[in-house]
Parts: C-alpha cells; sequence; structure tokens
C-alpha cells in the first residue's frame, strides 16, 4: 500500500501531473517537532517544497512524483498505489549574503539530509531506489 497518496486535483496547485503534497505536509510536521519549527510547505511548478528558513539562509526539501513509463502524463495517476516519490534537500542563500562572504551550507545541508532519510526510514515499507531502477 502507498504511504503517501495523490490528492485529486492538488496538481491544481502544481503543473498537470505534478504532485507530493501529502509528502511535504508529513515531512514538514515532522521536521517541526525535530528542530526546524519554522517549515512551511508550498506548492511549486515542479511538485512542492518546504522551507526551513536558518539564521543566514534557508534549506529547501522539494517533494514530487518521479516520471515512469507506466505513470507518464498519467491523469488517473492519483488513483493508483504506483507513484514513486523523490525528495532532494538544497541551500537558498539570498544573492546579498554571498555577496562579500562566501556562506558555507554544507553542514547544514547534510544534517538536514540525514535527518529527512532517518524520517523516511522510519515509515514501514519503504523501498529507497536508485535512478537507474525507475522505468
Amino acid at each position: 500500500m502507498q504511504q503517501f497518496k495523490v490528492i485529486e486535483n492538488e496538481d491544481q496547485e502544481t503543473n498537470p501531473h505534478r504532485y507530493g503534497k501529502e509528502l511535504a505536509v508529513f515531512l514538514c510536521v515532522k521536521l517541526k517537532k525535530r528542530g526546524y519549527p519554522k517549515a512551511d510547505y508550498f506548492p511549486e511548478d515542479w511538485g512542492w517544497y518546504i522551507n526551513c528558513p536558518l539564521d543566514s539562509f534557508s534549506l529547501e526539501i522539494g517533494c514530487g512524483n518521479v516520471e515512469t513509463v507506466e505513470g507518464s502524463e498519467n491523469p488517473e495517476l492519483y488513483k493508483t498505489d504506483h507513484v514513486i516519490w523523490t525528495c532532494f534537500v538544497e541551500p537558498k542563500v539570498p544573492f546579498f549574503r554571498n555577496l562579500f562572504k562566501r556562506i558555507d551550507t554544507t553542514p547544514e545541508k547534510e544534517k538536514l539530509h540525514k535527518l529527512v532519510h532517518k524520517i523516511i526510514t522510519e515509515i514501514p515499507d519503504v523501498k529507497f531506489i536508485k535512478q537507474s531502477e525507475i522505468v
């Protein structure tokens, strides 16, 4: 059984066939309890992202569905259990903060990446797959 469902018409907030809201909401709730109290989620063209503001920059977690041969451009995808989800962590540094002194985002990015991985591995029946395994 699929842990995260595609919500019918959720792609009206993103782009056609771009999903991930349930995954973003789930992660956001967990992150707020584990050191990121200001975490919040928003729709984006490609799916959903979670913004985790820090003192001098933000970390963003992208949450979305992966196009597969089966699910590609499938308007009925929300009715299936065959969705492959993806998450990625990226820093977002305001332009002027990096203008005079480069901010090293690596330690915070790695810390959040490990936390997201830990949260996801706590979900029963989750299987991690490599990009090359996606059909």
